[in-house]
């Protein structure tokens, strides 16, 4: 009942996501630009608009409106590329920047993004190429993103001592190197040189930081070394990592199930008891939560008291079986649509940039279920890919508006070469049409695909409780027997 689920987690953890920090090391690269026109687009790339900067690029570089900025401005086109889900793109930008005729400090930064790239696509060996190709240290955070992707780059061709050379260079209270020595030590766990990645995960957490991101990568890391430590039935030592995990922080369920485990795997019952019976006063939506609506009556089985095990299991059925008829009306919901027009209601605007603010997402139906999801890179994603289509539909239906704002004034006034403008605006129309038909039928086809992903997590969810519940149900049937005989 337990192992499993500690093991499907813990390799979640090298799954954690560094992409505010990636882009905020991003701006602080690029802003530097005196370029009135390459600033205006960075503005757009930070308030998360890369469509929008990427037609100012290309409009500044038409009219040679850059000047002596082209090749930065083309090197952030390339990282828009990136951004953008164009990695083919990004990557023949980006190679027309690292010849010898490009500036030193844009020559790096380009070789940096070709390693991102060749790093996202698993060729390991390209990305260090490009990395080794940096001659001078990068600007602020992008020198420690960069060493903390060489470290990974070095983990993954199995060269880890290399790897925590490059990682305990990095500064004591750097983000990317927390996040980069945590990944290593769920990797090494991963790898199965358990004690070298729990030597990692215990240094890490037993650091006090400062920061939000910092005391949760400390939860995190106490969390996974201590759930290493019940894999291998030692539970003294998980407590001793639990007992460092924040009660109010977003591991708190874990920590508590997990000292629960700890408990009771030293047949201490009362106070795994104590822990477990905590969990059970929260929300039901967690899977810790469920998880402990098993373990206290099992606990109590374990005291003798028999009886109210028995009722404590038929509680659990109960509430296994209320969240299930409340995951089925949310499923439900999804399904006609209701999530996708909560989710992006009043977005769909030129003024919008077409992503949901945070409340919203909080606010969705069924959210209580999905917050693991919406942390997730795929459901991320998704969301990013909606923006776009948005930020482009919004782009053609202005340009449609210019359109026929623009014919009547040219056969009105009759300027020299009016009749070539209305010519070249003849065409345009039913290719315009058909762009924005393409743009809708691609928004209604990622909203499918959003939904699809929800409630893919939700009968994932709706599984695991069917088998919760049959748990509890056989529980109930045994202690009967037991009782009757």
């Amino acid at each position: 009942m337990r192992c499993g689920k500690w093991r499907t987690w813990l390799s979640a953890g090298i799954a954690l996501s560094l992409a505010s920090y990636a882009l905020r090391a991003e701006e602080t690269a690029l802003r530097e630009s005196k370029n009135v026109h390459v600033a205006e687009a960075l503005f757009h790339f930070v308030q998360d608009d890369p469509l929008r900067a990427v037609a100012l690029l290309a409009v500044a570089e038409h009219f040679k409106r850059l000047d002596a900025q082209t090749n930065e401005a083309a090197l952030l086109r390339g990282v828009l590329y990136l951004s953008y889900g164009l990695p083919g793109v990004a990557e023949q930008t980006l190679e027309h920047l690292t010849g010898q005729d490009v500036a030193p400090s844009v020559r790096d930064q380009a070789w940096f993004y070709l390693a991102k790239l060749h790093h996202r696509r698993g060729d390991f060996e390209k990305a260090e190429s490009a990395l080794k190709r940096i001659v001078a240290p990068l600007a602020n955070e992008m020198e420690e993103e960069c060493r903390v992707l060489y470290a990974t780059v070095l983990i993954e061709r199995d060269r880890p001592a290399q790897a925590v050379a490059i990682l305990d260079r990095l500064p004591a209270d750097s983000v990317w190197a927390a996040y980069g020595r945590y990944n290593f030590g769920v990797a090494l766990v991963r790898a199965g040189e358990k004690q070298r990645g729990m030597t990692i995960l215990d240094q890490l957490g037993g650091q006090s930081p400062v920061g939000d991101e910092l005391l949760a990568l400390k939860d995190k890391a106490n969390v996974a070394l201590a759930y290493t430590h019940l894999q291998s039935s030692e539970s003294a030592q998980a407590r001793r990592a639990l007992e460092r995990v924040r009660i109010d922080g977003l591991m708190s369920n874990k920590a508590l199930l997990g000292m629960g485990w700890a408990y009771a795997n030293e047949r201490q019952y009362e106070r795994a008891l104590v822990y477990w019976s905590e969990l059970k006063t929260r929300d039901a939506a967690s899977l810790d939560v469920h998880e402990a609506w098993l373990a206290a009556p099992y606990a109590l089985d374990q005291l003798g008291a028999h009886k109210q095990s028995l009722k404590e299991y038929e509680s659990a059925v109960g509430v296994y079986e209320a969240e299930l008829a409340r995951l089925d009306a949310t499923i439900a919901r999804v399904r006609s649509g209701e999530f996708i027009r909560h989710l992006f209601a009043d977005i769909a605007t030129e003024a919008s940039t077409g992503r949901p603010p945070p409340a919203r997402l909080l606010d969705a139906p069924g959210s209580r279920y999905l917050i693991s999801l919406m942390a997730t890179h795929a459901f991320q994603e998704a969301v990013t890919n909606h923006r776009d289509l948005v930020s482009l539909q919004a782009n053609l239906n202005d340009a449609a508006r210019r359109l026929i704002s623009l014919e009547p004034v040219a056969k009105s006034r009759k300027p020299a070469g009016a009749e070539n403008v209305v010519m070249r605006i003849e065409p345009m129309r039913p290719r315009l049409s058909q762009l924005r038909s393409d743009a809708e039928t691609a928004r209604r086809a990622q909203e499918q695909a959003i939904e699809q992903l929800v409630v893919a997590e939700l009968e994932r969810l709706k599984w695991r409780l069917i088998g919760y519940r049959a748990q509890a149900r056989f529980a109930v049937a045994e202690l009967t027997d037991r009782a009757n005989r």
